[in-house]
């Protein structure tokens, strides 16, 4: 396979040329870097917007001996939403509002717990 093969030919007589060529390969590099990382970027937001949910979709209010543990039914995966939405603390006192997300309030009401949806205001 000869050099010409795989990229335009360009008379390299001279070290000017040379130089001239592989900025020229640097340029056309650099530019369809930028244009790639642009549309990755492009893509990645929408399916980011498509698939975020509503920061806030329920609340609960802790009662009297509430225990992040006993909210979640022994859940881990609940526990561990319970305590990311509470400023990563497993301290909660009675009167405290925790505000989850779409799927944690799903998985709440599912397991029973007493939730109060969120309705967005438009």
């Amino acid at each position: 396979m000869s050099k010409s093969d795989n990229h335009e030919e360009y008379p390299l007589s001279s070290k000017k040329a040379k130089i001239s060529h592989n900025r020229y390969i640097m340029r056309r590099l650099v530019v369809g870097t930028v244009a790639a990382t642009a549309v990755i970027g492009s893509v990645v937001a929408l399916n980011q917007e498509a698939t975020t949910e509503p920061r806030t979709s329920c609340t609960i209010t802790v009662q009297p001996g509430d225990r992040l543990d006993d909210i979640a039914n022994g859940k881990s995966s609940l526990v561990d939403d319970l305590y990311e939405a509470n400023n990563n603390s497993a301290s909660i006192y009675p009167g405290d509002v925790i505000s989850l997300g779409q799927t944690a309030c799903k998985r709440l009401a599912e397991i029973g717990v007493s939730i109060k949806p969120i309705t967005p205001q438009d």
